[in-house]
Formats: C-alpha cells, structure tokens, sequence
C-alpha cells in the first residue's frame, strides 16, 4: 500500500514539471491574460450535511461524487488546454469520510468556434480514501474518468459545469489479508442505469 501511495505522488508532482516542458506553457507566449484559477464545488459542502436519506442516496450524482470541503486549482497551458487538480475531504455520514484528489485537464476542440468554443472534453484520475471512523479501517480507490462541460466566464470569475463518467476503479485496503482488484466501472447503481455519469459544478476565481 505504502508503495503505491508513493507511486502516485511521484506521478502527481511529475506532471506540472512534465508540462512544463513541453509545448508554449509561457502564459504570455500562450495568449492566456490570467491563466490560474482557484475554487470550489458549492454542491459537494451541501452533499456533507445531515439530509434526507432520499436526498441523501442521490445528491452525490449532483456534487460529482465529492462531499464536504472542496478546493480546486486550475492552470491553462494554452488557450485551449488546461491542467486542473480538485481536492474534498468530507463526511459522508456518521460512519464514513471520504478524502480524494482529482488530478487531469480538459481540452477546447473547437476553440475557433464564436458559438461552441466554451465547450471542452477531458480526462482525470481520481484517488480517493473511504474511512470507516469507527474501525479505521481505509479502502482505497483509484479511478480514471472522462469529462465532458462547457465554462462560462465573468471575468474575474468563472462557471464550469461538466458530466463526468467513471471508466474504471482499481482497490485495495488497510485490511490484512485482504487483496487489491481492478473492474470496469460505469454506474454505481448498475440494476438502475448501466451508464450513470455525475455532474460538477464549479465556480472560480481567475488570479
């Protein structure tokens, strides 16, 4: 477990120097005026809070999966590419917290466009820790997802909604004797929908 966490911090700090290094990343050179934003999911707060259990089961598809503190972070590279990291730690219920970092970008494909160029499509990896608070025992999850949205901007500040579609999930937990594994998937209500993506919103500030 140990070495894997370390894995993904490596890959973590590697990926704002690897882009660095490649292509226009000079936020001048790129045509990019503010190029960093700082904000938070306002849904994922509402998602930790003592609700409904009706409310409660399906809110997570409104909040992106995420509950309780978030904060994300966002650089544009160039105009049409940006590089962003989202982080929420919260409590779920009286049972459980959950503490995740997203980390990926999106691309503008039609940035040329007067009439679609807010449009954007991406990729992410997530890793999140489950926490039974009663035994302590840890479940850790990593999983890749695709991103569709489309961001509006107020300058200074902006709106970002998107649906997100997890692909895959790969575990493993601080249980002894108990082994990691990998599956495909899609929906966490699979008898209801095969395919159930979650939205996002986000509201930031550029810097």
């Amino acid at each position: 477990m140990k070495h894997r966490l370390l894995l993904l911090l490596l890959i973590f700090s590697a990926l704002p120097a690897a882009s660095q290094q490649t292509g226009n990343h000079n936020p001048s050179d790129a045509g990019v005026e503010n190029p960093f934003y700082v904000g938070t999911n306002p849904v994922s707060f509402i998602a930790a809070l003592q609700l409904p259990d009706a409310v409660k089961r399906y809110i997570p598809e409104v909040s992106g999966l995420e509950a309780g503190f978030s904060v994300v972070g966002g650089y544009a590279v160039t105009p049409s590419q940006i590089l962003e990291t989202r982080v929420a730690i919260g409590n779920i219920h009286q049972v459980a917290r959950v503490s995740q970092v997203h980390l990926g970008g999106h691309y503008f494909p039609l940035q040329n466009s007067a009439r679609f160029n807010s449009f954007y499509v991406g990729g992410y990896v997530k890793f999140w820790d489950y926490t039974n608070r009663l035994t302590k025992v840890h479940f850790y999850n990593l999983s890749p997802y695709a991103a569709i949205g489309y961001r509006i901007e107020f300058k200074p500040l902006l709106l970002d909604l998107r649906l997100n579609q997890t692909i895959a999930v790969h575990s493993w937990s601080s249980l002894e004797h108990s082994s990691a594994g990998t599956a495909w998937f899609f929906s966490p209500w699979p008898e209801f929908l095969a395919v159930m993506p979650s939205l996002t919103l986000t509201v930031a500030r550029f810097l």
